[in-house]
């Protein structure tokens, strides 16, 4: 024997158990371990560089359903999804460069086709020389494991998403609640909270459309991507609510948006709504105030101009009396003559005003009979046609033929025409149109007189019916004709609205119950 031959001896003789009870000792220590991994609950298995499977414990059998039987001797590849038939060997690849992979979380088939997550541990094997002749695999199924991972992320978004809804429509409450805040502002602070309430706040803009005004971010476009809900008032749309994203985003419950994002977006427009309808009854409820108060303060005016007017007519109708002996007197000079017609004129005039506030209030009885509306306008016409064709007014007639009479006192009425006719001529001082219409609807008579005069502001017309306000100058006007137009249109039991805007003219329009006829009397 040579002496390269009797060193590889002893070389070899070195591995070998020295004695029968070092023998053993190693045969147990491998039947521990053999028992060790035939137990584990994982997947340990065995396989050769080429990947063929060598070993495969018990909790193989149960994570993938082959029996050792049926897998030993086959490929790794066996147990790889269709759609990364190759990544076992990739790993086999790293294996054999001494690489080890910890942890490695992929998808694996089992025996009847079933997908499921498993975390692979994967070492070298060597033999007693250091080389590496194979692989060891410990596989985990996670997959119950992800599952929770996964519901747990679920539950995670979802509350976070919760939150983002609670926060919007708290944010809301409190700006609703905000002392003194307009509807406008209102609709505006809702834009601002919609997007943050959103699955993907930093694409999200937001719009309200409300009446035909426009609310919107600022970055708000009109995109393919839209989730709107109307705004329905009394039955009918008034508007609608949107949020858009501004970047294609994958489909979830509706397009990219998410189920409770419909829910809140329906919300928000359920809100509006009843916002909309809260700020509607607030401000019929200060307009029924306003109406009362007016209504209130006209009586008390009323009552302290009867008693004013039946103090001064007396005093009047002295002075007119002594005015009219004065000028009987044969020897008097032309000029107390004149002095005599100017007092006699401002008492007649001062006694037209008397007249004027004892209508007003109601201190003279009408005289009330069936009353042509139409014909009433031809005759008051016929006096106040000359000066509005002086004044450049053209006058338009759309008087409704076959007109029911109503029953009223014909003066009152002429009143009534003159005094709204009067103003309107004043309020066309470069001259305009003036129209004059009636017509009838099943219980009314109405009359409609505009002009395309100068206009009055919304402050103006609240105070047209008060006695004594007026807007024209010291002399023209004493504050009363439209007080008595409207204290003769009530006792009428009719109505009287205006509308006007500040330089596109103003608008009446009197109604008045039609006449009941003999027939429906006497049925009655």
């Amino acid at each position: 024997m040579t002496e390269k031959n009797i060193e590889k001896t002893n070389k070899k003789s070195s591995h070998w158990p020295k004695s029968s009870q070092d023998f053993h000792a190693i045969e147990e220590t491998r039947a521990k371990l053999a028992a060790i991994v035939e137990s584990s609950g994982d997947a340990i298995i065995g396989k050769t560089l080429d990947g063929i499977i060598t070993s495969w414990n018990s909790g193989a059998e149960r994570v993938y359903g082959y029996t050792s039987k049926e897998i030993l001797g086959r490929s790794i590849s066996v147990l790889a999804p269709q759609d990364q038939p190759d990544e076992a060997l990739q790993i086999l690849k790293k294996i054999k460069r001494g690489d080890r992979i910890d942890n490695h979380e992929t998808v694996r088939l089992r025996k009847d086709g079933k997908q499921i997550d498993v975390s692979l541990t994967i070492s070298p094997i060597m033999d007693a020389t250091g080389k590496i002749i194979g692989a060891s695999t410990i596989a985990r199924d996670i997959t119950e494991h992800k599952k929770i991972d996964k519901t747990l992320k679920e539950s995670e978004h979802a509350l976070r998403e919760r939150v983002k809804e609670l926060t919007c429509l708290y944010s809301l409450a409190k700006l609703i609640e905000r002392p003194g805040i307009s509807l406008e502002e209102i609709l505006e602070g809702i834009v601002k909270l919609l997007p943050p309430a959103w699955l993907y706040p930093e694409i999200a803009a937001a719009r309200i459309i409300l009446n035909g005004h426009t609310y919107s971010t600022r970055n708000f476009r009109e995109v393919g991507q839209r989730q709107a809900a109307n705004i329905v008032i009394n039955d009918e749309q008034r508007g609608v609510v949107e949020v858009v994203y501004l970047e294609n985003k994958p489909d979830l419950d509706e397009g990219p948006f998410l189920r409770e994002e419909r829910n809140l977006i329906e919300a928000i427009a359920r809100e509006v709504a009843l916002i909309v309808e809260r700020k509607q009854t607030e401000e019929d409820k200060e307009r029924l105030q306003d109406q009362l108060r007016h209504a209130d303060r006209l009586a008390t005016i009323g009552q302290l101009s009867a008693g004013i007017a039946h103090e001064l007519n007396e005093p009047i109708g002295s002075i007119l009396g002594f005015a009219q002996l004065i000028k009987k007197y044969p020897e008097i000079s032309e000029q107390v003559i004149q002095d005599i017609e100017k007092i006699t004129k401002a008492s007649l005039h001062a006694r037209e005003v008397v007249k004027k506030l004892m209508l007003f209030a109601r201190q003279m009885p009408p005289k009330k009979t069936r009353v042509n509306l139409n014909q009433v306008i031809e005759e008051g016409l016929y006096f106040l046609e000359s000066r509005c064709e002086k004044e450049g007014i053209k006058v338009v007639r759309s008087l409704s033929s076959n007109l029911p009479e109503i029953i009223a006192d014909q003066a009152q009425m002429t009143q009534v025409l003159v005094n709204i006719v009067v103003n309107a001529i004043q309020a066309m001082p470069d001259g305009g149109k003036l129209t004059i219409g009636t017509y009838a609807s099943d219980r009314f008579i109405s009359l409609i007189v505009e002009d395309t005069g100068v206009g009055m502001s919304e402050k103006v017309v609240k105070q047209i019916f008060l006695p004594f306000f007026t807007t024209k100058d010291v002399g023209q006007g004493t504050g009363l004709g439209l007080p008595v137009v409207h204290g003769i249109v009530t006792s009428h039991n009719g109505s009287i609205n205006v509308d006007s805007k500040v330089g596109r003219g103003t608008k009446f329009k009197i109604q008045l119950p039609i006449a009941e006829s003999k027939a429906e009397k006497e049925r009655a």
